[in-house]
């Protein structure tokens, strides 16, 4: 992670079906609970830098320490965090952390590629 930080909820398996008990019961034993959280965290983190496809960033979280980083879209400049994040509203506070030290960064990515956000 210290060279190359994936994009949010990269090689996350999920599984989605109807809210019936017994097949939820059935799915439980491939519920991973920490798995769960730190993929939320990943997304509380996206949802608050704005993430897409214009604007170069990593999310990662492991075991609630988290990874994120806003790229220059050349790739030579970035701002980054990387610090223990023990629950989901401590993730979107990161994010919005981020987000105001790299908003230069997302701008001018919609900037360049003329997007309207």
């Amino acid at each position: 992670m210290e060279k190359f930080v994936p994009s949010p909820n990269q090689g996350t398996v999920a599984v989605v079906s109807r809210a019936d008990p017994s097949l939820m019961e059935t799915l439980a034993a491939l519920d991973h609970s920490q798995t769960r959280t730190d993929v939320a965290i990943e997304r509380a983190v996206m949802e608050h830098l704005g993430g897409g496809c214009f604007t170069p960033l990593g999310v990662y979280c492991r075991a609630g320490h988290l990874i994120a980083e806003v790229l220059s879209l050349d790739g030579s400049r970035t701002e980054r965090i990387e610090t223990d994040v023990p629950t989901i509203e401590r993730a979107r506070e990161q994010g919005r952390i981020l987000k105001g030290r790299a908003q230069d960064l997302i701008d001018d990515a919609y900037t360049k590629l003329r997007i309207v956000p």
